[in-house]
């Protein structure tokens, strides 16, 4: 029970119970802690412990890859048509199979929270051109990266997971060595085709 004021209510959902003495308001990363006096004994006040969840929920898109901007998390990506999870696809980045709606479910600690559904709808929209096939080696990279390609390139650019154009060239072979550790797309185009690839630092 907690006093409000005006009468004595029960606990909300997922709020705690403790003693202290004085009558308080305490902010933590984590909670608020709200010290109610209890008018019937001015020594005791009821302590309410309210937990708050500070989740990153935004997703980016690049391609028909998503990936949560919440970083150190546990995730699960889930299909919004089928209102389930996706086996499997428990990292920070998923690449859709198919067009539909996706969103994550990302645990930080003791706090769980779901991103807004983001819709894929480019999956299969190149099938009737040839593919262009792309790879970023050595993967995880340190300084260098490499990019070898089927097709001539005509641009190729690194973003971050924020969506961030970081870097910006035809040459490829790309300096990374000022980039911090993270998971980064590289998009490379040719004359006629696109395609974007992950790789990490």
């Amino acid at each position: 029970m907690y006093y409000n004021g005006a009468e004595w209510e029960a606990l909300p959902s997922g709020a705690s119970e403790g003693k202290a003495t004085g009558q308080v308001m305490t902010t933590t990363s984590t909670a608020v802690y709200i010290a109610y006096l209890d008018w019937a004994n001015g020594e005791k006040v009821t302590v309410v412990k309210y937990e708050k969840c500070d989740i990153e929920l935004g997703v980016t898109q690049v391609g028909a890859t998503l990936s949560s901007n919440q970083n150190d998390a546990t995730y699960q990506w889930i299909d919004c048509n089928a209102f389930a999870s996706i086996p499997g696809e428990t990292a920070q980045s998923f690449t859709a199979s198919e067009n539909g709606t996706y969103a994550v479910q990302i645990t930080v600690d003791n706090c769980v929270d779901t991103s807004d559904c983001t819709s894929i709808v480019n999956v299969g929209i190149d099938e009737v051109t040839d593919e262009l096939s792309v790879a970023v080696f050595p993967n995880p990279s340190q300084d260098y990266v490499h990019v070898s390609s089927s097709e001539r390139l005509v641009s190729i650019c690194v973003y971050d997971i924020m969506g961030n154009k970081l870097i910006q060239t035809t040459d490829p072979v790309l300096c990374v060595s000022s980039l911090p550790k993270g998971i980064y797309f590289l998009q490379a185009s040719s004359e006629s085709n696109e395609t974007v690839v992950s790789f990490m630092k």
